[in-house]
C-alpha cells in the first residue's frame, strides 16, 4: 500500500513539475515549435508569424524598455524568482543566478505570450467572419452550409480556448511574478502587436489569407461548384471558348 502511495505521489509531483516547467518556458516553446515545424514543413503562416514573434516584438520591446528606463519609475517585475524569467534558470551560471534582480522595465514573457494570443484571436475572428467563396451566379450556395457551420464552430472553440489561456496567464503572472500594471501593460503591448502583425500580413494579399492563417481554414475554403454532385468533363482550352 505504501508503495502505491509513493508511486502516485511521484506521478503527481512529476505532472506538477511538467506543467510548471511548460508554463515557465511557454514563450520559448511557442517560438521553437513555430520555427521547427515551419521550416521542416514549409508552413508559411508559421514562418511569417515567427518573424513578428522573434524580430518585430523584441525590437519594439527593447525600444519601449529604453524609453521607460529614462524615468526609472516603472517596475514591471516584482520577483526575482527563477520561475519568472523568460530564460530558464538552469541556463544561467550558478554564481550569477543570485544576481538576477527585478528591473524598471517590462519583461518579455507576457508580451511574447500575448503576441501569440492576440494573433490567434484575430486569426480566429477573421476566419469566423469570412464570407463564403464566390463562384458563378448559378452556383448552389446551400452546398457550402455544412462547411461554413463547421468553420464557425471550430473558430469559436478556438477563440474560447485562447481567451481561457489569456485569463490563466494573467492570473498566474500577477500572483507569482509581476505587478498587476506590469502584466496589463505587457499584455496590451503584446496583444496589440500580435493583432497588428496579422493585419499587416493580411494587407499584403487582402483577398488571400492562406499566408497568415494558422488554423489552415483559408486553404480549405471551396467555391460552391467544388462541392456539388454534378458531372464534370475535361476539355482542352480551345474548346472552352
Amino acid at each position: 500500500m505504501d508503495t502505491i502511495k509513493t508511486t502516485l505521489f511521484t506521478i503527481i509531483s512529476d505532472i506538477r513539475y511538467f506543467i510548471l516547467a511548460g508554463f515557465q518556458n511557454l514563450p520559448l516553446s511557442i517560438a521553437g515549435f513555430m520555427i521547427i515545424v515551419g521550416f521542416f514543413t514549409a508552413h508559411y503562416p508559421l514562418l511569417f508569424f515567427s518573424i513578428g514573434y522573434l524580430v518585430v516584438l523584441p525590437a519594439f520591446m527593447s525600444g519601449l524598455n529604453a524609453f521607460l528606463s529614462i524615468f526609472s519609475l516603472f517596475q514591471g517585475m516584482s520577483s526575482d524568482a527563477p520561475a519568472c524569467s523568460l530564460i530558464p534558470s538552469y541556463l544561467y551560471p550558478t554564481e550569477s543566478t543570485a544576481e538576477i534582480k527585478p528591473g524598471n522595465d517590462l519583461g518579455y514573457w507576457v508580451p511574447m505570450t500575448f503576441f501569440f494570443i492576440g494573433y490567434m484571436i484575430t486569426n480566429a475572428a477573421m476566419m469566423f467572419t469570412a464570407a463564403a467563396p464566390v463562384g458563378t451566379p448559378n452556383d448552389d450556395t446551400q452546398a457550402l452550409s455544412p462547411g461554413m457551420a463547421a468553420r464557425k464552430t471550430n473558430t469559436a472553440v478556438g477563440m474560447a480556448a485562447i481567451t481561457l489561456l489569456a485569463v490563466v496567464v494573467l492570473v498566474i503572472r500577477m500572483k507569482m511574478c509581476e505587478k498587476w500594471y506590469g502584466v496589463l501593460l505587457g499584455a496590451a503591448v503584446g496583444g496589440v502587436l500580435g493583432m497588428g502583425w496579422y493585419r499587416i500580413l493580411m494587407a499584403g494579399i487582402p483577398t488571400d489569407q492562406r499566408l497568415n492563417d494558422m488554423f489552415g481554414i483559408a486553404s480549405r475554403l471551396l467555391v460552391p461548384y467544388a462541392v456539388t454532385n454534378a458531372p464534370y468533363a475535361c476539355m482542352p482550352p480551345t474548346a472552352r471558348n
